[in-house]
């Protein structure tokens, strides 16, 4: 079996081959002073003020899901707009000033649809501002942007509740329905109760994902 220190080690050199966005963030903060470190045996990593938990199977929603190598929730700082683009042309021209490079990624890739590099987001959704997908090239920014920020600024993190809050928020909602069932005595009420009740758990729910 694997010493601990050999099993964060691998840790460490999983996580910095992971994806290109992390890769270049981790480059980045370690041009800074600022590199990773295990913590709770390899299920936390700290880097800077931040904190990346460990996804596992079975967080808050996700029930069985793939839980594999490292990985950790994404709070997306936005869609292509959120960032600095340029066209290839301007470059090819010299239409941009070298200042817009001075201490940043720069991430090189394309958005044409015919590249077939576009993916579901949080972002496509009817009930979002824009149904597009997302081209890889913007996720990988989002990573970089999710690290950077985390780590420099101890921007939050996505996480999710303990499974003692969920069942805490379960009990809640038995004992309201059960409240609401006692108090009125009309069927048609309890129903509006109900469904009153349910509404509000879903908008604010919705809320706090927006």
């Amino acid at each position: 079996m694997a010493s601990h220190e050999s099993f964060c080690k691998n840790l460490v050199d999983y996580f910095r081959q992971a994806a290109l966005g992390t890769i270049l963030a981790l480059h980045y903060l370690k041009a800074k002073g600022i590199n990773l470190e295990t913590v709770d045996e390899g299920q936390k990593v700290a880097l800077g003020k931040a904190v990346f938990k460990r996804f596992t199977g079975n967080d808050g929603g996700y029930i069985g899901s793939d839980s594999g190598g490292y990985q950790v929730f994404l709070n997306y700082r936005g869609q292509q707009d959120n960032f600095l683009n340029f066209s290839f042309t301007d470059v090819l021209k010299n239409n941009i000033s070298p200042d817009s490079f001075s201490d940043r990624l720069v991430f090189i890739g394309t958005t044409a649809e015919s590249i077939n590099d576009l993916h579901y987001t949080p972002y496509s959704g009817k009930l979002s501002n824009s149904s597009e997908m997302m081209p890889g090239v913007v996720i990988h920014a989002n990573i970089a942007s999710q690290i950077l920020s985390s780590a420099l600024e101890g921007r939050p993190l996505i996480s999710v509740c303990p499974d003692s809050v969920e069942w805490l928020e379960i009990y809640m909602m038995a004992l309201i329905g059960t409240g609401i069932s006692w108090w009125f005595k009309s069927m048609r009420m309890i129903l509006f109760g109900l469904l009153f009740v349910s509404g509000c758990v879903l908008g604010a729910s919705y809320l706090a994902f927006l």
